[in-house]
């Protein structure tokens, strides 16, 4: 019973508050304190305003020296969704800018002109940064292969001994094969093979 006459009452309480609102709105009075204008483009007076502000400072520097979130980071998204959604529908039924809110949508489009330019820039920057990323990896298809058939023959349990192509720098003065003898691969990738790991170059 106890909790039925609290939801009544806070039903009632609702029902008086949003009557209360709508008369002074209706009057060009601040809704908080129904005696002052409110400030431009506000429903609160500035004193009124400046008090919201110094509460709501005061509730963040608590809850930061607490370690705690300013609001619930899940209901915030989930409220900025809701609203998007029914500001969309709003505008989208008035006709005009979705984006901007401000000028008429373009014929057939939820945009007017300056926003859907603005999108199709972004569009086109971001179309042109994934491609480029795109042939920049496709530039190099031997490294790949290289490092995805070095670990499969790690995984066989084959020996890997990497070809070496360049030969050393000769010393001056020095000549003939016994000079040009390549080093030894074995030797060159010991610690390679030892560790099981090979990073090309």
């Amino acid at each position: 019973m106890a909790c039925c006459d609290i939801a009544r009452k806070r039903r009632r309480n609702l029902e008086r508050f949003h009557q209360r609102s709508a008369e002074r709105r209706a009057a060009g009075l601040c809704l908080k304190c129904g005696k002052a204008e409110p400030a431009p483009e506000r429903t609160l007076c500035e004193p009124c305003l400046e008090k919201r502000r110094a509460a709501d400072r005061a509730r963040t520097a608590r809850l930061r020296a607490e370690g705690k979130p300013r609001r619930d980071p899940e209901r915030t998204r989930e409220y900025e969704r809701e609203r998007s959604r029914q500001q969309h529908a709003e505008r989208r039924a008035a006709g005009i800018c979705t984006k901007c809110g401000k000028a008429q949508a373009s014929p057939d489009r939820t945009l007017c002109e300056p926003c859907a330019e603005v999108r199709r820039a972004h569009d086109r920057a971001r179309h042109a940064k994934a491609k480029a990323e795109d042939c920049g990896d496709a530039a190099m298809p031997s490294a790949r292969v290289t490092a995805g058939s070095v670990a499969g023959t790690l995984a066989a349990g084959r020996d890997v001994v990497p070809r070496i192509t360049a030969r050393p720098a000769l010393p001056p003065g020095s000549s003939g094969s016994a000079s040009r003898a390549r080093p030894s691969s074995s030797s060159a990738f010991a610690p390679i093979l030892r560790s099981g790991r090979f990073v090309p170059a």
